[in-house]
């Protein structure tokens, strides 16, 4: 059986994951904390990168959804220092093992556009792959960067490394914050983050298949794939909510999935559609039906 490392798979999308491989892959979980690991596992700092070395040892293939969170209360240089070291450290440790598929995770802050108050307009609706990013904090430059050191990586002969950028994932606690409930006693560091200005999202459900599918996907090289629902959590058409925003409205590149759906999010998934077969199973009216606590 395949052996797979999962960098960060006791963390909250990490344990996702490795309920949805842990059937089908021989899996290794790599973490700072692993009391929470659901999986055989090892402890490993990921800006230690003696301790991805050890770790990687006998390894096939990777996932790295290690690092530091948005929502975290911390200084902006520690988010960039850790995230960026970290998975620079993470794909160099693979190239010593003779690793060859590392699946590497990125995010819609590189954008820029989930900020508020909006300071940009994206060019074009829905946002694919090929829209230019413009992020203007540390999380979201880390990102970025990470994207731009993989594709460093990918460019190496036999190297296939490949990047999911997710939305905003709605982990089952979360869902109380996108649905607008009151909240009692102390708030968590999660809800103080203002809800993302696109009004997009992914349940980690959904995302822990993506990153299977990403594996049993060939092709050599650098490979981007957004990974988002295809509705919104927000209330009231799309495009109106957009236009109420911004006061105008970008290019609509592809407006029959508006007509089809007014409540059509607004990043273009095709690409996983077509490329890794990955379509998301969830959507807000399912996810928000959750019992209020």
């Amino acid at each position: 059986m395949t052996k797979t490392a999962i960098v960060g798979g006791a963390g909250r999308l990490g344990r996702y994951i490795v309920d949805e491989l842990r059937h089908i892959r021989d899996l290794v979980v790599l973490d700072r904390n692993v009391s929470a690991a659901t999986a055989h596992a090892q402890t490993a700092d990921i800006t230690v990168l003696d301790d991805l070395r050890r770790g990687f040892s006998g390894v096939d293939e990777l996932i790295h959804v290690a690092g530091i969170d948005g929502h975290v209360q911390t200084p902006q240089e520690v988010f960039f220092e850790t995230n960026v070291m970290g998975s620079w450290n993470v794909l160099q440790a693979a190239v010593e093992h003779s690793i060859r598929k590392v699946i590497v995770t990125s995010s819609i802050s590189a954008t820029g556009f989930n900020v508020g108050p909006p300071f940009r307009m994206p060019d074009y609706f829905p946002i694919d792959e090929e829209h230019p990013l413009f992020p203007v904090d540390a999380y979201g430059l880390s990102k970025q960067t990470n994207e731009v050191t993989a594709a460093s990586f990918g460019r190496r002969p036999g190297m296939q490394v490949i990047c999911i950028r997710p939305t905003y994932v709605v982990f089952p606690e979360l869902v109380p914050h996108l649905r607008g409930d009151k909240f009692e006693g102390e708030m968590p560091d999660a809800f103080r983050e203002r809800p993302p200005l696109l009004r997009t999202y992914i349940d980690p459900r959904d995302l822990a298949q993506c990153y299977r599918l990403a594996l049993d996907f060939e092709p050599a090289g650098y490979h981007l794939f957004w990974a988002c629902a295809a509705d919104t959590f927000g209330r009231g058409p799309t495009l109106d909510y957009f236009k109420s925003v911004y006061g105008k409205l970008p290019e609509i590149r592809k407006p029959d999935i508006y007509r089809g759906n007014p409540n059509a999010g607004v990043i273009d998934c095709s690409r996983a559609r077509d490329m890794l077969n990955w379509t998301p199973e969830f959507s807000w009216p399912q996810i928000a039906a959750v019992p209020k606590p």
